[in-house]
């Protein structure tokens, strides 16, 4: 029993910890997509500055900011949840080692009132199960957050490349659009690396 204790303890704690790294990596995404917003208004305004030739850019900053928004909306979701899951280790925890506590006291000491034992015992083993369903179902909807934001930000790089094609229209705005290109390009591969992070630390809360 002890052995099992020890290794749910270890798997609850992994399961925090990566619950904890995945909602700070998912933080810095947030702040992330907030500076691409930024860009695509930026890439509005010159747009606009340029005028009617640069109609197609002005799309394209509309789509560029759409996304950003939806990736800021999905990454807060996703901190939520791996706040959530996070507590959740911590409580089940807490109740495991109660278990224990009980079943060694029903094992050792059947003077004791056995009635009172035996039914906070089968209480703190539903809450456990419950716990671990919704940690369970937490992680499913966690994993769909993640892919969504992927499907973001591989969305945002075919704009980047759409955005290229436009600039090398306006050869006098050239040099500015794809220095502003290029910022929204290593800021989407940044969040694409914590994308990939966090779902190569989902085996350690799953």
């Amino acid at each position: 029993m002890a052995n099992n204790l020890t290794q749910l303890h270890h798997s609850l704690a992994a399961q925090t910890a990566a619950a904890a790294d995945i909602s700070a990596q998912l933080n810095q995404s947030r702040k992330q997509a907030s500076l691409l917003s930024l860009s695509a208004k930026n890439l509005s305004v010159i747009a606009v500055r340029i005028g009617q030739e640069a109609a197609g850019l002005k799309v394209l900053s509309l789509f560029y900011d759409e996304f950003a928004q939806k990736s800021i909306k999905v990454s807060n979701k996703i901190n939520q949840l791996s706040a959530n899951i996070a507590a959740n280790s911590v409580k089940r925890w807490r109740s495991e080692l109660f278990q224990q506590k009980v079943e060694q006291v029903l094992c050792s000491q059947p003077q004791h009132s056995q009635d009172l034992l035996v039914r906070k015992l089968q209480l703190r083993q539903h809450s456990c199960l419950q716990l671990k369903q919704q940690t369970d179902t937490a992680c499913q909807t966690l994993e769909g957050y993640l892919e969504e934001l992927l499907t973001f930000m591989q969305s945002m790089q075919v704009i980047a490349i759409n955005a290229r094609v436009e600039a090398g229209n306006l050869p006098l705005h050239k040099a500015q659009l794809d220095d502003l290109s290029e910022k929204i390009d290593i800021t989407t591969r940044s969040i694409l690396d914590n994308v990939h992070a966090c779902q190569h630390r989902m085996k350690d809360i799953k």
